[in-house]
């Protein structure tokens, strides 16, 4: 157990943290594993962090989560051999 596992045990077992704050706490470390899952899976290549787009817990006691991931665009080189490309000449002065 780290140190904010221990933190966040003890406050809970005196009764200094809210049903709230658990609810959060848990639901940033499902966020967390499923943005890891998301990127391993989708092979993606992110630039920055995600941001979170919507949360929103569901009557039925669902939570759907949405966030944007910035990644490196995927680039498709065309055909650039054999081109012929015109010189310029250039004076030093």
């Amino acid at each position: 157990m780290d140190l904010d596992q221990d933190m966040f045990l003890q406050k809970f077992l005196n009764k200094k943290i809210s049903k709230k704050e658990i609810e959060g706490e848990i639901l940033n470390h499902i966020i967390s594993e499923e943005y890891q899952k998301a990127v391993v899976e989708n092979e993606l290549r992110p630039i920055a962090d995600p941001r979170l787009e919507k949360n929103m817990k569901n009557k039925e006691g669902t939570v759907e989560v949405v966030f944007v991931i910035p990644v490196l665009p995927a680039i498709t080189l065309g055909e650039y051999k054999g081109v012929e490309v015109e010189k310029e000449k250039f004076r030093y002065y």
